[in-house]
C-alpha cells in the first residue's frame, strides 16, 4: 500500500512538474497611476475577479492572493466576503470591506480571450543504406502538417482606494501563453506582473523581489 501511494504521489508530482515546465505565459501591462495618491501604499487588498464563470473567478482571486501573499501583501479573496448567491448594494459592500480593514480593492476583468492558430508544416526525411548486393536503398518519411493553438487573454485591472472611494490605478494587460498553457498558467503570469507593476508604481511594498 505504501509503495502504491508513493508511486502515485511521484507520478502526480511528475505531471505537475511537466505542466509547470511545458506550460508558460508572458504578460505585458500598460498602467496609469493617479498623481493624487502619490506616496500612498496599501497593505491589505481585496481581489475581485469580475468573471461570470465561477471557476474562473475563484482561480483569478486565488492566484492573485497567492502571488500577493508570497510577497508580504495581505490579500483577501472577494468570494470569501461577498457571496455570489446574494445581491449587495454599494453601501453594504463598503461596510463589509471596512469591517475587514481592507485598504483597497483590485478589480480584475476579462476583456477578450482567443486562440492564435499557428501552422506547423510537415517535415520530410530521407535515409539511405547499402544492401547486401552493394546497392543503395533510400526511403523518404514525411510527417504531416498540423496546427497548434496558443491562448491569449486581455484583461483590465483597477485599484480602488476604500478611504476616498476613488480609482487609484488602472492597467490594461495582454497575456500570451504557449500551446501547453491553461487558464491558471495565464493567470499566474498576470498576477505576478500586476504585482510587479503595483510595486514599481509605489502602491505596495514587497518583502522580496517579484519573481520574473
Amino acid at each position: 500500500m505504501r509503495e502504491k501511494l508513493l508511486s502515485t504521489g511521484i507520478y502526480g508530482l511528475t505531471i505537475i512538474a511537466l505542466t509547470v515546465i511545458l506550460g508558460c505565459a508572458a504578460t505585458q501591462i500598460e498602467t496609469f497611476k493617479d498623481p493624487l495618491f502619490e506616496g500612498k501604499t496599501y497593505n491589505t487588498i481585496m481581489v475581485f475577479g469580475e468573471f461570470s464563470d465561477l471557476k474562473n473567478r475563484k482561480s483569478v482571486e486565488n492566484k492573485f492572493c497567492q502571488a500577493f501573499g508570497e510577497k508580504g501583501i495581505n490579500c483577501v479573496s472577494s468570494i470569501d466576503l461577498i457571496y455570489p448567491t446574494r445581491e449587495y448594494g454599494k453601501e453594504e459592500i463598503v461596510k463589509i470591506v471596512k469591517e475587514n480593514k481592507i485598504d483597497a480593492v483590485l478589480m480584475v476583468s476579462l476583456k477578450d480571450a482567443y486562440e492564435k492558430k499557428i501552422y506547423m508544416p510537415g517535415d520530410s526525411k530521407t535515409s539511405c543504406q547499402a544492401n547486401y548486393y552493394g546497392n543503395v536503398d533510400c526511403h523518404t518519411y514525411t510527417s504531416p502538417s498540423y496546427y497548434i493553438s496558443k491562448p491569449r487573454i486581455k484583461c483590465e485591472s483597477v485599484l480602488v482606494d476604500i478611504e476616498r472611494d476613488k480609482d487609484v490605478w488602472m492597467a490594461s494587460s495582454f497575456t500570451a501563453g504557449n500551446a501547453y498553457a491553461d487558464f491558471e498558467v495565464m493567470v499566474i503570469s498576470l498576477a505576478r506582473e500586476t504585482l510587479k507593476k503595483l510595486s514599481d508604481d509605489g502602491l505596495v511594498s514587497l518583502t522580496q523581489d517579484v519573481q520574473k
